[in-house]
């Protein structure tokens, strides 16, 4: 399992774009945002189930650029 400070140190490292970006789940308008406020919601609730979806969807995301960049 991947580390909300890996995470987090992994999108630090990369150019987010400011355009929407489709990921599986749905669409994401502000990328920034998006990041920044998941790992708040995380940070702010460890341990808490209900909020494994932010965790997800952050990975997602990671996937999206992991796979645009090959």
């Amino acid at each position: 399992m991947v580390t909300l400070d890996e995470i987090e140190r992994r999108f630090n490292d990369m150019d987010i774009p400011e355009t929407p970006i489709a990921i599986r789940g749905g669409i994401i308008n502000n990328p920034r945002m998006f990041i920044l406020s998941h790992i708040s919601y995380i940070r702010n609730n460890p341990k808490n189930k209900t909020f494994r979806p932010y965790y997800d969807r952050l990975l997602y995301l990671l996937d999206y650029f992991d796979e645009k960049q090959k």
